[in-house]
């Protein structure tokens, strides 16, 4: 397997441009394509989706947060009493606790 290519070895969208026009000389000249192709553009894409992911993990972070802070406010759930009716104890993770919390 060839290793990947240096930056100096990698083509710039303007490079990448110009072997489409000769590949394609009908007229293939769509720059969305050659944008997306680029390896430019597969770096923009690679940092588009590690700020999403991390936008997506500080929104599910957020709403565990806020479920903790609920459940701690309200009487438990008809699951937990159920539990705690059976078993005598409630289950483990119960009452909930929030992040660095968790002794275990």
């Amino acid at each position: 397997m060839k290793p990947e290519a240096t930056v100096e070895e990698r083509l710039t969208e303007e490079q990448c441009g110009k072997l489409f026009q000769r590949l394609f000389p009908n007229g293939l000249t769509d720059p969305f394509l050659v944008q997306k192709l680029a390896p430019e553009g597969r770096e923009r894409r690679e940092v588009a989706r590690d700020a999403e992911v991390a936008d997506l993990r500080r929104n599910l972070d957020e709403a565990y947060r806020e479920s903790v802070e609920e459940a701690r406010h309200n009487p438990p759930s008809a699951t937990v009493r159920a539990y705690q009716r059976v078993y005598g104890r409630f289950p483990a993770g119960w009452p909930p606790e929030g992040e660095g919390e968790n002794s275990s």
